[in-house]
């Protein structure tokens, strides 16, 4: 027997010993039951989804929260877990991760209380291919995003708990909880991590943190404690150069960042052509070279050459893995600006 419960989940930042509670959407298991377990176990299986949030037909109108699509969180980790009581913390009694459908399941111990969490994060290890990708928020002690469904016993049956991440979108401005933006952002590390696949298929990716939080805007000096990332942006430290710009400094974490402060009239976080833009970064840097000396850049800008290949690299890495030549990036919900990588730009052609 399958029973499909009602649900209500959490998104929740991760990090030990702390579990705090910052959100509250998206969809998960219910039901009644108590702890403990007789020493059999069920199978609990299940669909983890994420809303995502296109771009309208026409270039320049912006995004289309009015057409949202109901997306699989492909290959993500998947666990369930035993609440946590006066005597001790959270057990994880099980762990798998997501198919290319988002489809999972696990055996658990029978009549038990548990709830599914489902991470912002893609985890393979033994043999190659291999990868670790995280959405961590970077405001917030670099807390790894978590969606809780609601607790219930497994039973004695197998049994059906989905969870889906939605947007929080209000109608004109963003009035409940974000869950779906860090499952959207790995999402678009799934189909960079295919890019790559598809030529070395035993590829070893080096580890890659992705850093978001409601807070993040386009402000300097670069503190990412405090949301300032400048913008969206891959970054790494060196030894010569190894902490941020925070008025006190502490070391830098390397990763890619993203914007996510809707006052500021640019998030980043459904922007799939500018996170495979960065991501286009971290494969330059990770698997080959940079000669790019950085700086500020504009798409009409006359730039050094080695600015200018590093830049062009990151588009038409990001073209290649979304299979789409449109590159276009929001600012708020009712614009965006783009161009066609198959197109020559006119202010600056070269």
């Amino acid at each position: 027997m399958t029973i499909n419960r009602p649900c209500t989940s959490a998104l929740l930042e991760w990090a030990i010993p702390l579990l705090a509670l910052l959100l509250v959407a998206g969809c998960g298991g219910g039901g009644g039951g108590g702890s403990g377990g007789s020493g059999a176990s069920v199978t609990i299986s299940g669909k983890i989804t994420f809303d995502r949030v296109p771009f309208k037909a026409q270039l320049r109108a912006g995004r289309n929260f009015g057409g949202i699509i109901e997306s699989p969180a492909r290959n993500v980790v998947v666990e369930a877990v035993q609440p946590g009581n006066v005597f001790g913390g959270e057990t994880t009694v099980a762990s798998t991760t997501t198919d290319a459908n988002g489809d999972y399941s696990l055996q658990v111990p029978a009549s038990t209380t548990m709830f599914i969490r489902a991470k912002a994060q893609m985890l393979k290890t033994g043999t190659a291919p291999t990868w670790n990708f995280k959405v961590l928020n970077n405001a917030s002690n670099d807390a790894l995003y978590v969606m809780d469904g609601t607790a219930a016993s497994s039973g004695s049956a197998s049994s059906t708990r989905n969870l889906r991440a939605t947007t929080g979108w209000g109608g004109t401005t963003y009035t409940g909880t974000r869950t779906a933006a860090p499952f959207a952002i790995l999402d678009t590390m799934y189909q960079v991590k295919a890019l790559i696949l598809s030529a070395k298929a035993d590829t070893a990716f080096p580890a890659l943190d992705l850093f978001w939080s409601v807070s993040n805007r386009p402000a300097s000096p670069f503190c990412p404690d405090s949301g300032n990332i400048v913008s969206s942006l891959y970054t790494t430290f060196s030894a010569s150069n190894p902490n941020d710009e925070c008025s006190t400094p502490t070391a830098g974490r390397d990763g890619i960042y993203i914007l996510g402060d809707f006052s500021q009239n640019d998030t980043d976080e459904f922007d799939q052509q500018v996170i495979a833009h960065e991501a286009g970064h971290y494969f330059e840097d990770q698997f080959s070279r940079s000669d790019s000396i950085g700086g500020e850049h504009a798409i009409d800008g006359k730039l050094d050459l080695r600015v200018a290949f590093g830049e062009g690299w990151g588009d038409a890495f990001g073209a290649m893995a979304l299979n789409d030549p449109v590159y276009r990036d929001s600012s708020g919900a009712n614009a965006d600006s783009g161009f066609n990588l198959e197109s020559d730009i006119p202010q600056s052609p070269g």
